[in-house]
C-alpha cells in the first residue's frame, strides 16, 4: 500500500499498468471493423490545400475510427475547413490558439483519446491513409504495444524525396541504433501506432518535431519492442509546405542524447510538465558524448585508407600494434555512447572532476 507520505518513482511499464487496466475488446469487437480500435490524432498548421482530402481519404480508409483534429494556430484558413467538414466526416476539433509545435499538438489530442490504440497522421498527401489498416492489423495480431509505418522497409531511398532530408533521417536512424542499440529503419515517421495506455504513460514533453526521438527514446529505454510495416510514401518539397528543417534535426538529435544519458537527471517541473537537466548533467553528457565520439573518430582514422594518422601510425609503429589500439579506442568510445552503464560513467566522470579540481588546486597553492 501507498501512503500519502512515500514517495514512488514508477517507470513506463508501471506507469502504463497503473493508468488504466489493460483494455480488453469490446464483446461485440470481432464482428466490428478494425478500426473501430484506433483514435486518429491529426495535427495541422496551414495545410489548407490538403487537409479536406486527407480526412476524407483517412475516414474511408478508416470508417469506425476515432478521428481527432488539431489546428495548431493555422491563420491560411485550415480551421475553417476543418470547421465545415467536421459533421460531414464525424471529427472531433480541437483548436490551438497560437502555434505551438508539432508535438505540443499531439499531447492536445492525446488527452481526447480513448480508443486501444493512438495513430499519428500528417495533414498532408505524403502517406497513404489507406496504410493504417496495415498497422491496425499488424498491432491486432502481435502482442506489442507499438507499430511503426516504415517508408525504407524493403524500399531505400524514396523517389521524390530530397536527398538532404533522406540522409538527415539515416543519420538519426543511426545515432538512435549507437546510443539504443536497437536499429529501426525509419525511426522518424509520422505513422506511429502506439497502445494509448503506454503512450500516455510517457508523460510526453515535446513540443516540436522532437516529439519522434521523444517516443522512440521511451520506448527503446523501457525495452518495448516496435514492429514495423513497410508503407507508401509521396514526398513533397518546401514549396508545397514541407515545415521540417536542419534546426529540427539538431534538436532531435539532442532530445536522443538527452534522453539516453540523464534519466536520473531528468526531473519532471510539476508546473508545466516539462524537463530539466541541472548544469552538473549537461556537463556530464556532453563530455561522455565528446569523449566517446573523439574514441571514435581516432580509432576509425587509424585504420581508414589514405588517411595521414593511419599512414603515420603504421610507418612509426607495427601494423598489429596499430589494429589492436584502433580496435580498443572504438570500442571504448563505443562503450561511452552506448554500452557501459550510466551509474559505472557517471561515478568515473565524477572522480575524474574531483581529481582534475585537486590538481589545478595545488598548482594554484605551489604558484
Amino acid at each position: 500500500m501507498i501512503t500519502g507520505g512515500e514517495s514512488v518513482q514508477l517507470n513506463l511499464r508501471d506507469r502504463a499498468a497503473l493508468d488504466g487496466e489493460i483494455e480488453r475488446p469490446h464483446p461485440d469487437e470481432s464482428s466490428r471493423d478494425i478500426s473501430a480500435s484506433l483514435s486518429v490524432i491529426v495535427p495541422c498548421y496551414n495545410e489548407a490545400p490538403t487537409v479536406v482530402a486527407l480526412l476524407r481519404r483517412v475516414r474511408r480508409a478508416v470508417p469506425e475510427a476515432e478521428i481527432i483534429v488539431v489546428d495548431d494556430g493555422s491563420t491560411d484558413g485550415t480551421g475553417e475547413l476543418i470547421d465545415g467538414l467536421a459533421r460531414e466526416v464525424d471529427l472531433h476539433v480541437l483548436r490551438m490558439e497560437a502555434n505551438a509545435g508539432k508535438g505540443a499538438a499531439v499531447r492536445r489530442g492525446l488527452k481526447l483519446a480513448t480508443r486501444r490504440w493512438v495513430v499519428i497522421q500528417d495533414a498532408d498527401l505524403e502517406y497513404e491513409p489507406e496504410d493504417l489498416r496495415r498497422l491496425a492489423e499488424e498491432a491486432d495480431s502481435g502482442s506489442g504495444v507499438a507499430v511503426y509505418g516504415s517508408r525504407f522497409k524493403r524500399r531505400g531511398h524514396v523517389d521524390g524525396g530530397r536527398w538532404l532530408n533522406y540522409v538527415g533521417v539515416r543519420v538519426l536512424a543511426l545515432l538512435q541504433w549507437l546510443l539504443y542499440g536497437r536499429w529501426l529503419s525509419d525511426p522518424h515517421t509520422c505513422y506511429k501506432m502506439i497502445r494509448r495506455d503506454v503512450l500516455r504513460a510517457m508523460n510526453l514533453r515535446s513540443r516540436g518535431f522532437e516529439l519522434c526521438a521523444e517516443i522512440n527514446s521511451r520506448l527503446l529505454r523501457a525495452g518495448y519492442e516496435i514492429a514495423e510495416v513497410p508503407i507508401r510514401y509521396e514526398p513533397r518539397g518546401v514549396a508545397e509546405g514541407k515545415k521540417i528543417g536542419i534546426r529540427d534535426f539538431f534538436s532531435a538529435a539532442w532530445t536522443y542524447v538527452r534522453y539516453r544519458f540523464s534519466g536520473s537527471g531528468l526531473t519532471r517541473d510539476p508546473q508545466d510538465g516539462r524537463s530539466s537537466l541541472s548544469v552538473h548533467d549537461y556537463g556530464y553528457v556532453a563530455s561522455r558524448v565528446a569523449i566517446g565520439c573523439l574514441l571514435l573518430l581516432a580509432g576509425a582514422s587509424k585504420i581508414a585508407p589514405l588517411s595521414p594518422m593511419a599512414i603515420t601510425s603504421w610507418w612509426i609503429v607495427p601494423a598489429p600494434m596499430v589494429l589492436v589500439g584502433s580496435v580498443i579506442e572504438i570500442a571504448l568510445g563505443w562503450a561511452c555512447l552506448t554500452l557501459v552503464p550510466h551509474r559505472l560513467l557517471r561515478a568515473v566522470f565524477d572522480r575524474g572532476v574531483s581529481v582534475l579540481l585537486v590538481c589545478l588546486g595545488d598548482q594554484v597553492d605551489r604558484r
